[in-house]
C-alpha cells in the first residue's frame, strides 16, 4: 500500500473506531515523530504528552515479550506485527519491573537492538489523539490480520 493510501486507510480507520495492526503501527511511529517535533521545539510538556500516550497505547494493545539490557539501562520489549517497541524500565513502578523480571526471558545488548520494515509518512496530531481518546474510553473494534 501506498504511503498516501495507508495513511488514509488508518485515519479512515480511526474515523470508525476501528483498526488493524498497520494503523497501530502507524500510530505509534507517528507519535515517535510528532513527539521528536516537540522536542526540537523545546516543548517538552508536548513531548511527554506524546510519549506516555504511547506507553498507555503500548501497554493496552501489545504484549511484552522479553527486557533488553543495554549498559545500565533496561526496556521492556513489546512485538507487534511487523516492529518491535520498546519502554525504558523507568517507566514503570518498581513492583512492575520486578513482575516483568520474574515473568520475562532477558536479552543483554551492547546497542539497543530494533528491527522492523520502515514505515513511511505520519498521521495527523489529530488522528494520533482520535485514537489514543479511543483506546482510553475501551469503544473500539481491533479488525485482526
Amino acid at each position: 500500500m501506498a504511503v498516501k493510501e495507508c495513511k488514509q486507510y488508518s485515519e479512515y480507520l480511526i474515523s470508525k473506531r476501528q483498526f488493524d495492526f498497520e494503523t497501530l503501527e502507524m500510530v505509534l511511529h507517528s507519535i515517535n515523530i510528532v513527539a521528536n517535533n516537540h522536542k526540537r521545539q523545546g516543548d517538552y510538556e508536548g513531548e511527554m504528552k506524546y510519549f506516555n500516550e504511547k506507553e498507555y497505547i503500548m501497554q493496552k494493545l501489545l504484549n511484552p515479550v522479553y527486557i533488553e539490557e543495554v549498559g545500565e539501562r533496561a526496556f521492556v520489549i513489546y512485538d507487534a506485527l511487523k516492529h518491535r517497541y520498546r519502554i525504558p524500565m523507568e517507566s514503570f513502578t518498581l513492583e512492575e519491573a520486578y513482575d516483568f523480571y520474574e515473568e520475562l526471558p532477558v536479552r543483554t545488548h551492547e546497542k539497543l537492538n530494533m528491527c522492523g520494515e520502515k514505515i513511511e509518512g505520519c498521521l495527523e496530531e489529530e488522528s494520533i489523539d482520535n485514537f489514543y481518546k479511543m483506546i482510553k474510553s475501551g469503544d473500539y473494534f481491533f479488525l485482526p490480520a
